[in-house]
């Protein structure tokens, strides 16, 4: 036909630049993507959309390899249908994985050694210059684990708050690169981020080393000190990001690095984050754990200001950052003194490679409203940052992610306090107003936001048998905080599920991100998954306090039906405090309730068109072991880790908890908090609670907190050992988290 002929003929031209059409399988054509070139992927997908319905006929298999993106990969309505399929799937064992990634691979030919490193394990540190258009990241992962920025406490002794940041001791901090540009102030802990369960950060644009004055990114610094309910920030409890603590003796660790970023100070830095060419005198910097090459015992005196010493050269210093070739820089200052050693641009000593790559994406799949039934089966998504913590507006964190877009009030607002304002953190995978969506047997890593992010009305997405392990915030996001008024159903997200899944080592970096956050959610099936390795909560479910119920009244809420059962949480709270395995905040459903506090009463049934919504269930879920373990360090700005266990913080309401199974936590229940508003209709009943109080856990208590008469505690049991446990719930151990056996429900198109 002629549609047909028209098909061949786009196809013909994009498969001799980046595919292959390999025939036809049950009505699918099925095309061979490589990644020969970056943007290959890009250019597959965007040919696929030229035509209604195409995509809907075909199944992308994405060879081996790491697939770089040269741009987001949007879907749209148009590309409804459209099937993404490792070559691993159905294929053997050893297969290595189809990777869509962000990043960029820096040539590992390009290292060269820049100065020693006297930090404990450490061997030198090295530099390779940037190719053309490289941009700003957050990350760089080195041979596929995540590199450090570097870290030190931020001297708080002496210090005070000014109008436009913080004022420290006279060179008590040694910001001489970059005038102190992009170091990042960490606020942990009450006593400096205003609550143990946040952890903010903003940028610095300035530091005077004569003064110690340092100026703040203006719009983060000040929405910080306009944090709601008492939580304004304080002092910085670390900072990050200073290029003199590379190789640090006192602060310096292998696996450290810094982006050095031309012009990167100023007023201007902020407007844009920085691009450069090859030329351009961009520099990426790691510390190595294998040794360097100085060039032996000559030594050096570098200033404070922008002067760098050149050894061998006239006068001893010239102005500017770099040396002729003639003169090796000094480098490697030590403390205050900055005595250095004279070192050549001579390459690395022989060691292993270093095969680095900095994701440049912030996102890398974006589905638009429209778009139907997108399926990924074994795809792996890796090696994308998120820019906005490292802008002038920061990471100034309320809960869960949330922060502030900075300024001293929204418009029209007298402060913060309104939740629905608190802007959640997104999704290197985003989907919008998606539905039907799958994700199976995928694999989200290496990433510098959230895993995924569900918002805008996205319903019947499927994740199973997924993983995700080293992303910067929580694995998987639902709903959005602004959406409890939401009347248009098609726009409220509901229905999806995440089951037989890892959640592992996430929240790497915004640390009081949940493993797993659900805002405003219907019918949300969290199911048989195992979330470990947390330094919050495990899962998030809820927002709106109970000023939700507030807000909604006589109308009441659309979020419930929930599900979090079947799970195995552990490990879990073990850096921040205030939280739980499975943490709840705010309305499930709309059962009535006889009076809040204002003295509004709810209808005794919903208004016409509103169905009544079943309770949310918390159902057979194993957890143990939260909290640090024994004779872990206690740093500064660490939370109390108190409960670890079930959580039902304020406005909780419509939960049925039953069944679970408690082990060695803190506490094993917070709920139905006295005085609390809007909170009750609670089931907590058979749950089987074991307290060994062995190592690695030896100081839980598994006790009860704030629990008010309004929700009795029925036939829970707390037993004196893990072993003691009765049998219903040494099944409930055995059944919890991923199923073993089960096959995917979404079989390779292309081999089966």
């Amino acid at each position: 036909s002629c549609h047909k002929m028209v098909w061949v003929g786009w196809m013909w031209v994009l498969a001799a630049v980046v595919v292959a059409v390999t025939g036809v399988v049950d009505g699918d054509r099925v095309v061979r993507v490589v990644p020969a070139i970056p943007g290959a992927l890009n250019r597959a997908v965007d040919a696929l959309g030229l035509t209604d319905g195409a995509a809907a006929q075909h199944t992308l298999v994405l060879a081996s390899g790491r697939h770089q993106l040269d741009r987001p990969l949007s879907l749209t309505r148009a590309h409804s249908g459209i099937r993404f399929e490792a070559e691993a799937v159905g294929g053997p064992a050893d297969t290595p994985p189809s990777v869509v990634s962000g990043g960029l691979q820096i040539d590992p030919a390009s290292w060269s050694y820049f100065a020693p490193a006297t930090c404990a394990g450490c061997g030198s540190v090295v530099r390779a210059s940037l190719p053309p258009n490289t941009t700003y990241s957050r990350q760089l992962y080195v041979d596929g684990e995540r590199a450090n920025w570097t870290m030190a406490l931020f001297p708080q002794k002496g210090a005070s708050i000014t109008k436009t940041g913080y004022t420290v001791p006279p060179h008590s901090v040694d910001w001489i690169h970059n005038g102190g540009a992009r170091v990042e102030m960490v606020y942990r802990g009450t006593g400096s981020s205003g609550a143990q369960w946040t952890e903010s950060r903003t940028p610095a644009t300035a530091y005077t080393p004569s003064t110690g004055s340092i100026t703040m990114a203006s719009l983060g610094f000040i929405a910080g000190l306009h944090k709601p309910y008492n939580q304004a920030l304080k002092l910085p409890e670390y900072y990050q990001n200073a290029f003199e603590l590379l190789g640090d003796g006192a602060d310096g660790k292998p696996g450290d690095w810094y982006l050095d970023i031309p012009g990167q100070s100023g007023s201007g830095w902020r407007s844009e984050l920085p691009r450069w060419g090859a030329d351009g005198g961009g520099f990426v910097y790691y510390v190595t754990a294998w040794g360097g090459r100085p060039k032996g015992g000559e030594q050096c005196v570098a200033d404070y200001g922008n002067t760098t010493v050149c050894c061998g050269q006239p006068n001893g210093s010239v102005t500017g950052y770099q040396c002729p070739a003639t003169a090796p820089t000094c480098v490697g200052y030590l403390d205050n003194i900055h005595f250095g050693s004279c070192v050549s641009d001579a390459p690395a000593p022989p060691g292993p490679p270093i095969r680095a790559v900095l994701p440049q994406l912030e996102t890398l799949i974006h589905g638009a409203p429209g778009l139907t039934t997108p399926s990924w089966v074994g795809v792996t998504f890796a090696e994308a940052t998120w820019l906005r913590p490292s802008t002038d507006v920061g990471f100034v964190e309320l809960q869960a992610g949330c922060t502030l877009p900075g300024g001293a009030n929204p418009p029209g607002q007298p402060d913060w306090s309104d939740d629905s304002t608190w802007v959640p953190t997104p999704g290197n995978v985003a989907l919008e107003g998606v539905v039907g969506a799958r994700f199976d047997h995928c694999t989200f890593t290496r990433l510098g936001a959230c895993g995924l992010a569900l918002t805008g009305g996205t319903q019947n997405t499927t994740v199973q048998f997924s993983t995700f392990t080293d992303i910067s915030a929580s694995a998987v996001s639902i709903g959005g905080t602004d959406t409890f008024n939401e009347t248009d159903p098609a726009r409220q997200d509901a229905d999806n599920s995440l089951t037989d899944s890892v959640v592992r080592d996430v929240a790497r970096e915004f640390h009081g991100a949940p493993g797993i956050s659900i805002f405003y959610g219907r019918g949300s099936s969290i199911l048989h998954n195992e979330i470990v390795g947390l330094p919050y909560s495990g899962v998030s479910i809820g927002w709106g306090w109970g000023r939700t119920m507030e807000r909604l009244w006589p109308r009441m809420p659309w979020d419930g039906e929930n599900a979090v059962s079947y799970n195995h949480i552990h490990d879990v709270m073990t850096m921040l405090g205030d939280g739980g395995a499975i943490y709840t905040l705010g309305p499930q459903g709309n059962l009535p309730f006889p009076r809040g506090p204002s003295g509004k009463a709810y209808p005794d049934t919903p208004p016409p068109g509103f169905a009544l919504l079943a309770p949310s269930t918390m159902i057979g879920n194993y957890i143990h072991d939260t909290g640090p373990v024994d004779g872990a360090p206690q740093e500064p700005g660490y939370g109390s880790h108190i409960p670890g266990g079930l959580y039902n913080d304020e406005g909780s309401t419509n939960w049925a908890m039953v069944g679970n199974v408690v082990v060695d936590t803190p506490v094993w229940l917070q709920g139905c908090r006295p005085g609390c508003p809007w909170i009750g209709h609670m089931n907590y009943s058979d749950n089987a609670i074991a307290c060994d109080k062995q190592p690695p856990h030896a100081s839980a208590g598994c006790g009860v907190i704030n629990v008010d008469t309004a929700c009795p505690l029925i036939r829970d049991t707390i037993y004196p050992t893990r072993a003691a446990l009765p049998p219903s719930a040494q099944a409930v151990i055995v059944a919890a988290g991923p199923r073993s056996g089960r096959t995917s429900t979404e079989p390779s198109r292309v081999r089966s």
